[in-house]
């Protein structure tokens, strides 16, 4: 048994080290954003309107760069407050550094049944857990957000609570000292009930079978007092040879979180260039975890707000929101393509040192058809992130 005990724990660090040597895709989006737009992302004065998207017919891959420049911030006031689809949950991220999604999340109040801050970062120093990130609570902000819809609804504050800096040596007491592990859930569980929040969502970037038995304590603990558990689960990329999270993860999970929200974005990160999230890989990732569409409810599909823009010279590629990606239309003389295999718009252009770009950002119709995917697949839909987007996005939710 000391020879299989061994075998086991080498097994993990081997886990942990190629965990380790790569950050998160979510990860890397949230640290591009905070360095590249690190202060607000402003838009212009919304116009409302008593009609739809969809009533006005703008739902379409013959999109034009006019009609985006001329609509993109008019918006449906009669469904601003309630959701059009029947989704069992409508989860929305926002980010401390972007104050347009906190807007968004009250602007648009009763489109989301759940809202996670990305406020926390679990670190460890000296053996003791710490979490960064409390000054970034907005008390005030969550009692509006909890304001009743028009059908008497609340939506839930739920922050994101992600796991940082951890080195192999933290992970590992973590995974296999159980007494590190009741200390963390007991940080976790006073830091909710000292803010008031309904509940948290966790992202751990290590192979979720090291982690069933923390996160179905976790659940027991939040379950005592009448909160939520979210977690946020990764995709298979096509760099992959396996997946961190899998079919079995999930089922031995899936009454133990109240859901998943699954990141099926950034498909195009490993090679530089491409669509952010092709539909036929994020029905793929669907099925892949979850075949029984009787559990799916408890999915969550990830859909981006935000695009990237790659430079063929230099090789970057940059997040892209809203205000940036407007500016761009105006700016450049471009022409809106349709792909019709991933189910997104892009366009090229040119910059002042001559370098040739690519562009990616969702659209009406790219969105739409994303929304309609979780719909048919009987899952929620998790969006990244609210204030990234163009407000004519959320009438179609």
């Amino acid at each position: 048994m000391k020879g299989f005990g061994i075998l086991i724990q080498d097994t993990i660090i081997l886990f942990l080290q190629v965990c380790l040597c790569s950050v998160s895709v979510a990860q890397l989006v949230v640290l591009d954003n905070e360095q590249i737009f690190g202060g607000l992302l402003e838009m212009s004065s919304q116009m409302p309107s008593m009609n739809s998207v969809l009533e006005r017919d703008w739902v379409s891959d013959t999109l034009t760069v006019d009609s985006i420049l001329e609509n993109h911030d008019i918006y449906s006031t009669v469904n601003a407050g309630h959701r059009l689809r029947p989704f069992n949950a409508v989860l929305g991220y926002v980010t401390p550094w972007n104050s347009r999604g906190y807007d968004i999340s009250k602007m648009f109040l009763g489109k989301f049944t759940h809202i996670a801050p990305l406020w926390y970062r679990i670190k460890r120093l000296n053996g003791k857990f710490i979490l960064d990130g409390a000054h970034d609570v907005d008390q005030q902000w969550m009692n509006q957000v909890r304001q009743p819809d028009r059908q008497g609804k609340r939506a839930l504050v739920l922050p994101l609570f992600q796991v940082s800096e951890f080195t192999q040596t933290d992970w590992m007491a973590l995974i296999q000292d159980l007494s590190v592990t009741k200390n963390l859930l007991s940080v976790l569980t006073k830091e909710v009930m000292l803010h008031g929040f309904d509940g948290l969502v966790i992202e751990m970037s290590v192979p979720g079978r090291y982690i069933v038995h923390i996160i179905k304590q976790l659940y027991l603990d939040l379950t005592k007092l009448n909160k939520q558990l979210i977690l946020v689960i990764p995709p298979r990329h096509i760099h992959m040879d396996s997946d961190v999270f899998d079919a079995n993860d999930f089922t031995n999970l899936v009454s133990f979180v109240d859901y998943f929200s699954l990141m099926t974005y950034d498909y195009s990160q490993s090679k530089g260039n491409g669509p952010n999230s092709p539909i036929g890989w994020i029905e793929e990732n669907i099925r892949r975890l979850c075949p029984d569409k009787t559990l799916r409810s408890k999915l969550l599909t990830g859909s981006n707000m935000y695009g990237y823009d790659f430079d063929h010279v230099t090789f970057n590629s940059e997040p892209l929101v809203g205000s940036k990606y407007i500016s761009l239309l105006k700016e450049k003389n471009v022409i809106l393509q349709w792909d019709s295999q991933s189910h997104e718009h892009h366009f090229t252009y040119t910059d002042d040192a001559n370098h040739k770009h690519s562009v990616y950002y969702p659209t009406l119709k790219s969105f739409h058809d994303r929304l309609s995917l979780a719909s048919n697949s009987g899952t929620g839909v998790a969006i990244w992130e609210l204030g990234q987007g163009l407000d004519y996005f959320f009438d179609i939710i």
